[in-house]
């Protein structure tokens, strides 16, 4: 039995109208019914088979994949390459987004963000394992020698350090970012819509990778410093506090001395 046994009528209708290759590929059911093929059970049939030719015509790289070992998957953590397998795209279709942009500042975007999450992951850990440790102390005593003794000043700040790390290389994935996706996908819209619309867009687009840009620069110059300064400035408040507190008390056991040396 030939593969589309069945559909001569029908073939007949496509090579007298033409209809091959990528115009096959880009036949609906409206198509169908306007060339004559107006019989349902037909119809559904003939749209399935050329549903199937389109899914086989727009995945040839698919067909090449292969199961990748242990290794090759534990690197692609960091590389993303299977994040770029999707094929599933009309014909005449353009890709948008990040991966119309040059390969390798993509893979450095995906990278360090991988790199960053780690470090991002693993002071959220220390730090919980801080707290659950300080949680299973039964007094004060014993969170006194855990701090002081058991936790050297290392490791109280290894959890910063991550995250001061995390930080770092976060800053770079953003900076790709902003400057090889600058319209995040809204500069590409259809040709058909109005220029004002699409100067609106690419308006938006370029005033929010300048509100990024800032953000980062106050999060590294003003928030996180500031925040830092909070520990010094607390504690210089405590101790401020303290002697305060140690001045008036010495005042009034003063008066307390001086009013018993007069009744005397």
């Amino acid at each position: 039995m030939e593969p589309y046994s069945g559909f001569e009528r029908e073939i007949d209708i496509f090579k007298r109208n033409g209809i091959d290759g990528q115009v096959l590929l880009k036949l609906t059911k409206e198509h169908l019914a306007e060339l004559g093929i107006g019989r349902v059970g037909v119809s559904i049939k003939l749209h399935k088979e050329v549903s199937l030719l389109k899914r086989l015509h727009l995945k040839p790289n698919t067909k090449k994949l292969f199961m990748r070992n242990p290794f090759r998957l534990i690197f692609g953590l960091f590389t993303f390459h299977w994040a770029q397998t999707s094929e599933v795209v009309e014909s005449d279709a353009e890709k948008r987004g990040f991966d119309v942009r040059p390969p390798i500042p993509a893979s450095i975007m995906y990278c360090f963000s991988a790199v960053a999450c780690i470090f991002f992951m693993w002071a959220l850990i220390i730090s919980i394992m801080m707290i659950i440790l300080i949680n299973e102390m039964s007094d004060d005593k014993e969170i006194f020698v855990l701090i002081n003794t058991v936790m050297s000043a290392s490791s109280q700040n290894t959890s910063g350090r991550f995250f001061t790390l995390g930080m770092f290389f976060m800053s770079l994935p953003v900076g790709v970012y902003c400057l090889y996706n600058q319209d995040f996908g809204l500069e590409r819209i259809e040709i058909s819509q109005p220029d004002d619309l699409k100067t609106f867009a690419l308006g938006i687009c370029c005033a929010t990778c300048i509100l990024i840009a800032l953000l980062w620069v106050f999060a590294w110059i003003f928030s996180i410093p500031r925040a830092i300064g909070i520990v010094y400035a607390s504690k210089l408040k405590a101790t401020e506090d303290d002697i305060n507190l140690w001045i008036q008390s010495k005042k009034f056991f003063d008066q307390v001395e001086n009013t018993s040396n007069n009744r005397i």
